[in-house]
């Protein structure tokens, strides 16, 4: 407890003390989400760039995707991209976000250029693109209903009804190749602007897995027999504006629960561990784990092997009813 809180807990009793902590904790928050996103104009490093990029880049996409895109559409966007693209690519080099937005200006220019209302600007901004092997994938995809439907023939109630929250492992190793397999396929989970900040960091040493677990109190009696602990975070940087203080929350919150579903799929228990802690907590297990400050633990996972049989919680859920409202 610091000097200043002591003090008010000495003088001003419980109640004070209480609020006091509150104030800390959200101004910890407010602070790192200030220092790491661009809301409050924070300098714009690679991260933050090519978030903005990004954001703009999807825009694009987006229009084009619609039934029957608008020709003009995305000038604003358009003109902000001839200007982000070549300052990344002169200060980092080209990147991901550069290589995807002259992809998707690349359709942009094409649509107008067949509605016979070329985009001269862009068409000259593409022809002086910088030397990069790797070409960027980026616009639109033309795709069948018949196609979705014949990858989604699952029986997926079935699916999520068997996943439990599983609290009991063999001990067994978890394989660094089954979990970085399963974290490729949790990165199809949909994000803000395709921005994609979910982060995950892997335990896989029992020295490292147990100093992660010692910082988190809900896997007593069964976290040291998982094979791995992964936690979940969500990079600040990828958000620009205060109405997004909180949406690393979704974004990290999405990615999580489709990384748990693939580690199910794989044959994996998952036990879904939250990081609802205060500020000191959060700043001991970043220090002890090499955490960056820009990133917003979302969870921790405890990950195993299954016995043969065992006891999960039922967990009874709420009647439909309570959860399901019709808005006429």
């Amino acid at each position: 407890m610091s000097i200043i809180g002591t003090l008010i807990r000495k003088v001003f009793g419980e109640k004070q003390f209480a609020r006091y902590r509150g104030l800390n904790n959200y101004f910890y928050d407010m602070r790192r989400f200030g220092g790491s996103s661009t809301a409050f104009d924070s300098p714009y490093d690679e991260e933050t760039l090519g978030a903005l990029i990004t954001m703009d880049y999807h825009r694009i996409e987006k229009g084009l995707a619609l039934p029957a895109p608008r020709v003009g559409f995305g000038s604003d966007v358009t003109k902000r991209l001839l200007k982000a693209v070549p300052d990344y690519e002169q200060r980092f080099g080209p990147g991901l976000p550069t290589r995807c937005a002259r992809a998707a200006l690349a359709e942009y220019s094409a649509f107008h250029r067949q509605a016979n209302a070329p985009m001269e600007a862009i068409e000259a901004f593409l022809a002086t693109a910088p030397a990069d092997p790797t070409a960027g994938s980026a616009g639109t995809l033309m795709i069948s209903r018949e196609a979705i439907y014949a990858h989604s023939n699952i029986d997926f109630d079935a699916f999520a009804r068997h996943r439990y929250s599983v609290r009991n492992f063999t001990g067994e190793p978890v394989e660094r190749s089954v979990v970085e397999a399963a974290v490729a396929t949790a990165m199809k989970t949909p994000s803000v602007c395709n921005r994609q900040t979910a982060r995950v960091h892997i335990a896989l040493s029992d020295d490292t897995r147990a100093k992660a677990l010692s910082y988190q109190n809900g896997n007593r009696g069964f976290g040291d027999r998982a094979g791995a602990v992964l936690i979940v975070t969500s990079d600040m940087r990828g958000f620009t504006s205060l109405g997004e203080r909180n949406q690393c929350w979704v974004d990290g919150g999405l990615f999580a629960m489709s990384l748990n579903y693939a580690l199910h799929a794989r044959g994996l228990g998952v036990c879904m561990l939250n990081w609802s802690t205060e500020c000191h907590r959060d700043r001991e297990m970043r220090t002890a784990l090499g955490i960056p400050d820009h990133e917003a633990v979302i969870m921790m996972m405890a990950v195993g092997h299954m016995p043969e049989a065992f006891k999960v919680a039922s967990s009874p859920r709420r009647p439909l009813e309570a959860v399901a409202s019709v808005i006429a």
